[in-house]
């Protein structure tokens, strides 16, 4: 998501989860299970679910609901370093709202608050699983950008 919204570096939150990848015991459970479930109940279940109730013409209330819910599920990613006086950083609440407007429309969907937990639990596995095997590629290029595009690239086509 970061190479859509043309962000190649990793954010602060993803950078700390790297440097946690040496205690895989310490860092998989709360970043797989914990979080997931925490961020969705709260996040979808609860926050979502109430804006969708306010008293306002339903599209409204709708739209607003995911509006909120996924500005404030990107912003607490990056809340930290915004708080650090790093507002550099705010850029990177780009992907997280992605993935909160997704996983919101899923929500809405289904009705089901597991499906985007579901969703939730894959994606961070699928972080994790990456962050640990880009330890295994050789130094990276400099070049950010053309290391970007390199990743991109070699992930579509694993797909394709």
């Amino acid at each position: 998501m970061t190479y859509v919204f043309g962000i190649c570096e990793s954010s602060v939150n993803q950078q700390a989860i790297q440097d946690s990848l040496a205690y895989p015991l310490l860092i998989i459970p709360p970043v797989v299970l914990i979080a997931p479930i925490v961020e969705e109940t709260f996040f979808r279940g609860i926050l979502f679910k109430y804006m969708t109730k306010i008293p306002l013409p339903k599209v409204v209330s709708v739209i607003l609901a995911f509006a909120v819910s996924s500005f404030l599920f990107g912003f607490i990613h990056i809340i930290g370093e915004i708080f650090a006086g790093n507002f550099g950083e705010f850029v990177q609440i780009l992907p997280y709202m992605g993935l909160g407007l997704i996983l919101a429309l899923v929500y809405y969907i289904t009705d089901n608050i597991i499906v985007p937990i579901i969703m939730h639990i894959i994606q961070n596995s699928f972080s994790i699983i990456m962050s640990y095997l880009l330890l295994l590629l050789p130094e990276l290029p400099e070049d950010t950008a053309n290391t970007c595009e390199l990743m991109v690239r070699a992930f579509v086509s694993l797909f394709s």
